[in-house]
C-alpha cells in the first residue's frame, strides 16, 4: 500500500495544473525518460522501488510510468519486441574491458565478464510504453534518458533501436518477467556484468551531460 500511495503521490505532483492528458503524459514520460536514470537491472525490479532509486532499465522504467498514469486515470499496456541496436553499449564496455581500464576486476573476472558478454544471444528483449490517448494507442520509448542518448552521439556509440520482430503487447508484464528471469544467460558474475556495465553507461551519461552545457 505504501508503494502506491508514493507512486500516487508522484504522479499528483507530475500532472498538478495539467488539464490534458496529453500533457499529462507528456510530463510522466518526460519525468520518467530523464529523472529516472537508464541502468541495467533485474526485470523484476517493482515500479516503487524504481522510483525510490531513481534509476531502472527499459522494463523498470515501463513499469514505473505505467503506474504513474493509471494512478491519473490514463490506461497504458506494454509492447515487447527483439532488437538489435543495443550492441554499441555492450561494445564499449567490452573495449573497456581489454584496456584493464576496470582495476577492481581481477585479471580471472575481466576474462569471465568478457566470455560471458560475447555469449549474449543478438537479439534483446526491449520493453515499450504504449498509452492510449485519443482513442489509440501510441508508444513512448522512454527508456534511454537525456543525456546517455546524447553521449553515445557523441561518442559514436551505435544507439538505434532496430526491431527484429515483436513478441507481443501484454496489458501486465507479470507473466513475460516471470519467464525471461528464467531465461537469464549470465548467472555467475552477475552482480560484477552489472557493475562494470553500468560503469560504462555511466561514463557515456557524463559526456552526454557536459555535451548539453
Amino acid at each position: 500500500m505504501e508503494g502506491y500511495d508514493l507512486i500516487s503521490k508522484k504522479a499528483k505532483e507530475l500532472v498538478y495544473g495539467v488539464v490534458s492528458e496529453d500533457e499529462m503524459s507528456e510530463n510522466i514520460n518526460e519525468f520518467v525518460r530523464d529523472r529516472i536514470l537508464y541502468y541495467l537491472d533485474e526485470w523484476d525490479v517493482r515500479p516503487i522501488e524504481v522510483l525510490k532509486k531513481g534509476r531502472g532499465m527499459c522494463a523498470g522504467k515501463a513499469l514505473l510510468a505505467s503506474e504513474l498514469h493509471r494512478a491519473v486515470g490514463i490506461s497504458t499496456r506494454f509492447k515487447v519486441i527483439k532488437i538489435l541496436g543495443e550492441g554499441g553499449i555492450f561494445n564499449f564496455a567490452m573495449h573497456r574491458l581489454e584496456e584493464f581500464k576496470n582495476p577492481s576486476l581481477s585479471l580471472e573476472e575481466r576474462e569471465r565478464l568478457r566470455e560471458a558478454i560475447l555469449k549474449l544471444p543478438p537479439e534483446r528483449d526491449h520493453i515499450i510504453l504504449q498509452v492510449f490517448l485519443h482513442g489509440q494507442w501510441r508508444d513512448f520509448d522512454i527508456s534511454r534518458d537525456t543525456g546517455l542518448d546524447r553521449g553515445m552521439r557523441i561518442l559514436g556509440i551505435w544507439g538505434e533501436r532496430k526491431v527484429v520482430w515483436e513478441d507481443g503487447v501484454f496489458d501486465s508484464l507479470d507473466g513475460w518477467i516471470e519467464e525471461r528471469m528464467r531465461q537469464r544467460t549470465i548467472l555467475r558474475d552477475r552482480e560484477i556484468f552489472f557493475r562494470v556495465m553500468n560503469e560504462g553507461i555511466e561514463k557515456i551519461r557524463s559526456v552526454g551531460i557536459k555535451g548539453l552545457k
